[in-house]
């Protein structure tokens, strides 16, 4: 019984040091900072992140719909909408599957980096060194 509630409680220890060490510090586009009153997060095993900042950072349109609970970006010729909820966004009218719902913190609209990096037609990593998000565009 003891063996078995010490080795209850490393299990625990280990996820719990691994949650803290993906505390997201800061995320980049091309090396270049992104600025956001709200950071990116880990939620559920994925990096979430502020889609208006991102897509501010790469020069999309950004609007929000209060009403309907969706944001829509414009990028280059695309058209990107997200319903707040919803784990299907409408990309260019056809059906994109994302990994979580996207959902609001703080007021801003989270979606996974990897959708993000989709929409931005980017690659997204992670530098465990410096707790950073890092997307890169291709030309």
């Amino acid at each position: 019984m003891i063996k078995r509630i010490i080795s209850i409680t490393l299990l625990l220890v280990l996820l719990m040091a691994n949650t803290a060490s993906a505390r997201v510090e800061r995320m980049t586009i091309n090396g270049e900072t992104v600025s956001s009153d709200v950071a990116p997060l880990l939620m559920n095993g994925w990096f979430v992140v502020p889609l208006s900042a991102v897509g501010r950072q790469v020069g999309a349109e950004v609007i929000w719909d209060s009403e309907a609970r969706l944001v829509k970006m414009n990028y280059q010729d695309n058209e990107i909408i997200v319903d707040i909820g919803e784990t299907n966004a409408s990309v260019n009218g056809q059906l994109s599957p994302m990994d979580l719902p996207a959902t609001i913190v703080r007021g801003r609209t989270m979606v996974t980096a990897s959708f993000m990096a989709e929409c931005i037609g980017a690659t997204v990593d992670w530098d465990y060194h410096s707790s950073t998000i890092l997307f890169e565009q291709h030309p």
